[in-house]
């Protein structure tokens, strides 16, 4: 996909497009006024014809499992919940009907309701052929400190599962070399684990990983694993420049499967918003919006699978079978819809800052934590302006002329996200990892396109 490019500009610029946004707007009857009617557009919605008798996945063959999988795998993370513990009836239709339609790969972990997950797939399982599907789960790593525990643990899991091996064991949500070594090293936990693996309780020893590519090359070096689940979702992977997708195709070159895991985002990506959504469904109404996440990640260079970890009712999982069970890869045409979306869903999005203040001051005077707070109120007011759609529609104009009102008369000049030359002084001061600079540069970009709107509407007056 191609990388977006946003605008640089100084304080002498800034102040002359304020200026003439302003004026214009004001000329132009856009900013926004007393009583003036709102004008929001009328959001799309799917129209998916749910066939009687869903498709069933096809398999891959991956070369480096020696056998073939499905591109969907699911977990129990989201499964529908009474109280603390998982809904053994619901969660049981939902695996079941997975593994009748194809899906080959079940995740679960001890984090999941203390072990309850594990629980229900191993009853929502029972009695199938154990060589028909795959079992994923891991050892809790922020919830052990000694070899004891962890050895009470596995055996637990083992019990739950009701099964006498697991294909594929991880060691969870593994962030940093220090509290790997810490852990699992030092304590002797790997070495168990190793001995599990060995003896044939465990199949395929691997790590859920959360860390950099410094962190993944450390760990590719310890020579004792087989597989890495690696977060991906196609938002991120293009915030970060396809670095996602690299660390993948890096891991998967030497030697190990990889599976992407939380490819919705949470499930935001299952429902998008609504500028997104209503892109994708204005070309394609009658797919799933789920898919086009779900096909980016399954498709990512080195993916044995994707593991939706976001699945908490049958409609979830009659989409992601419906939009799998056809091709795979995006044509020209889906590539250009699902970018223009993502591009419109990151427009819409709201930047995680606390106004913890810990990235100021700036050197250069932005206010990033006004900068944040101004946006996110637009977004989740329903006011920011979608620049990756129709620029000369009404609901464009309106939108536009109350977010620059919004940042005038609430910021000095000198604070705007305009001054970010992106000196990256702020991105390790910021305990909720935000991209700073790169979403400076996005609400500049905003901005910039809702100024030239307008002075173009005002020209045609």
């Amino acid at each position: 996909m191609d990388k977006v490019k946003y605008p640089k500009m100084n304080r002498r610029e800034w102040l002359r497009r304020s200026a003439a946004g302003i004026a214009g707007a004001a000329v132009a009857g856009l900013l926004p006024t007393g009583c003036k009617k709102s004008v929001e557009p009328s959001r799309l919605k799917a129209k998916i014809a749910y066939p009687a008798s869903l498709p069933v996945l096809k398999k891959r063959a991956i070369p480096l499992l020696a056998t073939s999988i499905s591109p969907l795998g699911i977990s129990t993370m989201s499964m529908p919940k009474t109280g603390n513990k998982m809904d053994t009836e619901e969660g049981c239709k939902i695996i079941r009907m997975a593994a009748e339609h194809g899906v080959s790969l079940f995740e679960t972990a001890w984090a999941y309701c203390d072990g309850d997950g594990e629980r229900l797939l191993g009853d929502a399982l029972s009695g199938r052929n154990r060589d028909s599907y795959f079992v994923a789960t891991s050892m809790p790593t922020w919830d052990i400190e000694t070899l004891g525990e962890a050895r009470n643990i596995f055996a637990r899991q083992i019990s739950l599962l009701r099964t006498g091996h697991i294909d594929f064991y991880a060691l969870q949500a593994v962030n940093s070399a220090s509290k790997f070594q810490a852990v699992y090293e030092t304590s002797g936990i790997l070495d168990f684990l190793i001995r599990e693996k060995k003896e044939g309780r465990i199949r395929r020893l691997g790590v859920d990983f959360l860390g950099d590519e410094s962190l993944l090359d450390t760990l590719i070096g310890k020579q004792c694993f087989d597989f890495f689940k690696i977060p991906f979702n196609s938002v991120d992977n293009l915030r970060m420049r396809q670095s996602l997708a690299k660390m993948i195709e890096n891991a998967s070159k030497k030697g190990f499967i990889v599976f992407a895991s939380n490819p919705t985002k949470d499930g935001t990506l299952r429902t998008m918003n609504g500028d997104a959504s209503d892109i994708l469904l204005r070309a394609f109404p009658d797919r799933p919006l789920v898919g086009w996440a779900l096909r980016e990640a399954i498709c990512a260079n080195g993916v044995a699978a994707a593991i939706d970890s976001h699945i908490s009712n049958l409609t979830d999982l009659k989409d992601d079978i419906m939009s799998l069970s056809g091709e795979l890869s995006f044509s020209e045409a889906e590539e250009k819809t699902w970018h223009n979306a993502l591009l419109a869903f990151i427009n819409n999005t709201t930047v995680g800052c606390t106004n913890c203040s810990s990235c100021m001051p700036c050197p250069y005077g932005v206010d990033i934590p006004l900068n944040f707070m101004l946006y996110n109120d637009a977004v989740e007011s329903g006011k920011l302006p979608n620049i990756y759609d129709d620029t000369a529609s009404e609901a464009f104009l309106e939108k536009s002329g109350y977010l620059i009102k919004t940042f005038s008369t609430n910021m000095a000049a000198r604070e705007s996200a305009f001054h970010c030359i992106e000196c990256g002084q702020c991105l390790p001061r910021c305990p909720q990892g935000i991209a700073i600079s790169s979403q400076m540069n996005h609400i500049s970009r905003i901005i910039d396109v809702a100024r030239e709107a307008i002075a173009k509407k005002k020209s045609k007056l």
